[in-house]
Formats: structure tokens, C-alpha cells, sequence
């Protein structure tokens, strides 16, 4: 059975087949070989991706984004650098404190709040990286 696993992966890199790809016709040719229906395969794969941890990436992506259009988290940003922003080392200071407002009350991830924050600087003088 190794064999037949390792020669089946090695034929799907050799052909240029996405991994996450060769890895499901890798596992398919296995349990075929094994006797197994391939309806198990695919309820098994459905009842894998029917969990509330995985749907739940998607709505935090969704209210990241729609915090950043709504200008809330602009806001935010704007209201902490009003405090420290003018501290040697202010604005290192300035993401800590949104970090901690974002990820403590908002369980909002830093994509949004990184790209936010590197459009947000030109306009206080700062110059980019």
C-alpha cells in the first residue's frame, strides 16, 4: 500500500497536479484499492467541511472588510493615535493598541488592520517603507 501511495503521488507531481489535488486522488486510489465505497469519500469529505470553525474564517474576513469601509476601524486608529501618535515610537505604539482593541473586542484579524494602517500613514507625514 505505501508503494502504491508514493507512486501515485510521484505520478501527480510528475504531471504538474496541484498537491492539495494529488493528495485527494492519492487517498482515492488507496481506498479504492482497499475496497472502500467511493460515497464514503465524499461524505467524509463533506462532513469535514461542515464545521463552525471553519465558517466562520469567511465572516471574519467579511466584518474586517466591512469595518474598513464603514471607516470604523479608521476611526479607531485615529482615535488612539490622537493619544500616542506624537511619542517617540508612536506609531509602533498606535498598532499595539489597535491590535489589542482588534483582536480583544473585534476578533478581527491584522490583514485589514495592516493594509489600513499602510494607507493610513502618508497622511499623517509618515513616509512609507
Amino acid at each position: 500500500m505505501a508503494g502504491l501511495l508514493g507512486i501515485t503521488l510521484l505520478i501527480c507531481f510528475v504531471l504538474s497536479v496541484p498537491i492539495a489535488i494529488s493528495l485527494g486522488i492519492t487517498s482515492m486510489v488507496i481506498m479504492m484499492e482497499n475496497g472502500v465505497p467511493l460515497t464514503a469519500l465524499a461524505q467524509k469529505m463533506f462532513t469535514s467541511i461542515d464545521s463552525f470553525p471553519l465558517m466562520a474564517i469567511p465572516f471574519f474576513i467579511l466584518a474586517g472588510s466591512l469595518m474598513e469601509h464603514g471607516g470604523i476601524s479608521r476611526r479607531l486608529i485615529d482615535l488612539v493615535n490622537s493619544f500616542i501618535g506624537s511619542f517617540t515610537g508612536g506609531l509602533a505604539m498606535v498598532m499595539i493598541i489597535a491590535s489589542m482593541f482588534f483582536f480583544g473586542h473585534f476578533r478581527i484579524g491584522s490583514r485589514h488592520r495592516g493594509r489600513h494602517r499602510i494607507h493610513h500613514d502618508p497622511r499623517h507625514g509618515r513616509q512609507e517603507i
